[in-house]
């Protein structure tokens, strides 16, 4: 997290001082940012919160079987696993801010979500995480969103005869 912000400040300084910049490749999140916007971001973003949407892609859609799918790129380069989901209930929209959310608490916490804890945006709601390789092909392991999407099951006790 500190060589990614002295990285981003030292850029930023640079780029303003460049005049035939047009903007600039962050490598671990393979993104093209142009010049204005990562100035804007460096300069106004960085003193108070994370510049997440420079230093991770997020990449969501709708996939194969109907449901959201999406991944993160650059959650490696800042020190944590990527996340992944395949076949949310999400809109992308919705499973978009997710990861946004997911990454922003793990850079500011930590690697605090082990295999098999729950994510969610209440007490009800239960994600839960499984380790597992990725189906996008990036190296390594990856933090699985585990939806479950099966209906709830119904009680076979009876209470009455």
């Amino acid at each position: 997290m500190e060589q990614a912000t002295l990285q981003t400040q030292v850029t930023a300084a640079v780029t303003s001082a460049c005049e035939t910049a047009l903007g600039m490749y962050w490598g671990n999140a393979t993104l093209i940012i142009p010049k204005a916007i990562f100035t804007e971001f460096a300069v106004k973003v960085m003193p108070d919160e994370l510049p997440l949407y420079m230093w991770v892609d997020f990449r969501v859609g709708t996939g194969e079987e109907g449901g959201s799918s999406g991944f993160t790129t650059g959650m490696a380069g800042l020190g944590h696993m990527e996340i992944e989901a395949h076949n949310s209930p999400e809109t992308p929209g919705a499973l978009r801010e997710r990861l946004v959310n997911l990454c922003a608490y793990l850079l500011k916490n930590g690697p605090v979500i082990e295999d098999g804890n729950t994510v969610g945006d209440n007490e009800e709601e239960k994600i839960r995480v499984v380790y597992a390789e990725s189906r996008f092909g990036c190296e390594g392991k990856v933090m699985l969103l585990a939806y479950d999407t099966s209906p709830p099951q119904k009680s076979t006790w009876k209470f009455w005869q």
